[in-house]
């Protein structure tokens, strides 16, 4: 049997051109393990990344015919669905007997409203690789699913709703990801971290042990587990030998954990002589670890460190359930430019409570940190997560959200309507204060300078990346009225 498993695309990459040349596509992690799972259970299988290719849904859906899958699977997060759901329409059209399964955070929170509104067969809720394991025997051998836990399908008009699969406990029993099923040449350079070759991700944890206000991680996935460093790093060898990877991505919610960890990683990394071989890049939170961490992690080879700041006002910090302090955020980025670590903030603006004073605290404190790349996205009420559970409070139905899943994206671009700005802001002015604080970041002469004398960026991004500022943040502003 044959199996194909897409990363649909998003409706920012669908709507702009110029927003998807601009953005790296990430390999998908998640549909790699899943790809390798069919394979194992005898499948011919592989991952076309829409994101990534740029493929329409008619073209998409033609190479599913092409293929000749017998499954076709989706990861459906949030900002995705309205290209899911128009996929499932026209796949449905073309080949009626195709099972369809759906995964991902967004299907987990919402299986029935989803099942009911497509005309997709299944849904699997939470982690995916034993039950995909498990419904792949009994596909194939024409046997019934109704036993299978974690799932959600359809029953004739009726959704049933299978008991939850437990986690998976150890990890590190999943195999490591075969990527000869994905299309590696869609990713085969991250300019913007100076370098050109394959660059594939690794996870070494699931789940966060922070509770965070915007976040869904800890809905998802229940509780926080950490695959053993030595196998991680074993992964990591699999990776240069066979793929020839020259950077790796981790893909936690932060790593390395601590002093410890990064010392035991690094070590090893060193020992091993992978630090000769490839860098790697990776999200730290601001609280962890102390100058001997970084310094560590410069001796291991890392090229970018990435930290979600989230705002510049201690109050609405603290609002976040965040658990850090604006002093940590100096500090960690400090031992950055230090080190001469490539360093990016990613700020939030827009979530209960703030104003517009609050949100100037935000774009003034990170232009006062050594930083080279900032984000700063308009705060989503996301489901799963506290944010979005008190948003939906206002709504009678859930119904009336679910047309507004899909346009709740981190960039806001054209006539695109954000879902949510707090009390005594207008939508259209948060989007102007998120254009403001690109601009006022990126146009500094002294940034300028400093990106020119590091040059970590070919001359094509810099160009498409001025595109992407200008149509962003200067041509829209003052389409709209609040």
């Amino acid at each position: 049997m044959k199996a194909i498993l897409i990363n649909p695309i998003s409706y920012i990459a669908m709507t702009s051109r110029t927003f998807i040349r601009t953005v790296t596509p990430v390999p998908c992690l998640g549909l790699a393990y899943l790809a390798t799972i069919l394979k194992e259970e005898g499948y011919e299988a592989f991952v076309e990344d829409q994101y990534a290719s740029g493929i329409s849904n008619e073209e998409l859906v033609q190479k599913i015919k092409d293929f000749g899958a017998d499954i076709v699977g989706f990861s459906c997060l949030t900002t995705a669905m309205t290209t899911v759901e128009d996929a499932i329409q026209l796949l449905k059209k073309e080949l009626p007997d195709v099972t369809i399964i759906l995964g991902d955070i967004h299907v987990t929170l919402f299986p029935e409203e989803v099942l009911r509104k497509t005309e997709a067969d299944i849904v699997v809720r939470g982690e995916g690789e034993e039950t995909l394991r498990e419904l792949a025997r009994l596909l194939k051998k024409g046997d019934s699913i109704a036993g299978v836990k974690g799932i959600s399908y359809r029953d004739g008009d009726e959704v049933i709703h299978n008991p939850d699969r437990p986690l998976i406990e150890n990890l590190d029993d999943l195999p490591f990801p075969d990527w000869s099923l994905v299309n590696l040449d869609y990713y085969e350079s991250y300019p913007s971290l100076g370098v050109y070759g394959h660059v594939l991700p690794v996870q070494a944890s699931r789940g966060c042990p922070y509770n965070c206000y915007y976040c869904s991680q800890d809905r998802f996935y229940k509780k926080t587990r950490y695959r053993d460093l030595s196998k991680v790093l074993d992964e990591m060898e699999y990776l240069v030998e066979v793929f020839g990877v020259k950077c790796i991505g981790f893909n936690d919610a932060y790593f390395p954990y601590s002093d410890e960890t990064a010392e035991e990683f690094c070590d090893g990394m060193i020992s091993r002589g992978l630090h000769k071989k490839i860098t790697w890049f990776t999200e730290l939170r601001v609280d962890v670890g102390s100058f001997k961490l970084y310094k560590k992690m410069k001796e291991a080879n890392v090229c970018l460190v990435m930290f979600g700041i989230e705002s510049g006002n201690q109050k609405v910090l603290d609002s976040m359930r965040k658990g850090t302090t604006l002093q940590q955020a100096r500090d960690a980025t400090r031992y950055c430019d230090i080190l001469r670590i490539k360093c990016m903030g990613l700020f939030m603006l827009g979530v209960p409570g703030e104003t517009r004073e609050t949100c100037w605290d935000t774009i003034n404190f990170a232009k006062s940190l050594r930083l080279d790349i900032a984000k700063f996205n308009v705060a989503i009420p996301y489901p799963g997560s506290s944010f979005f559970d008190d948003f939906a409070k206002s709504f009678e139905h859930i119904d009336e959200l679910k047309d507004k899943f899909s346009s709740w994206y981190d960039w806001s671009v054209d006539d695109g309507e954000i879902i949510y700005a707090p009390e005594g802001m207008g939508r259209r002015e948060l989007v102007r204060l998120q254009r403001t604080a690109m601009i006022s970041f990126y146009l500094r002469p002294s940034l300028i300078i400093r990106t020119l004398m590091r040059m970590t960026f070919s001359l094509r991004d810099l160009f498409y990346g001025g595109m992407l500022l200008l149509k962003q943040n200067i041509l829209p502003v003052g389409r709209k009225k609040d």
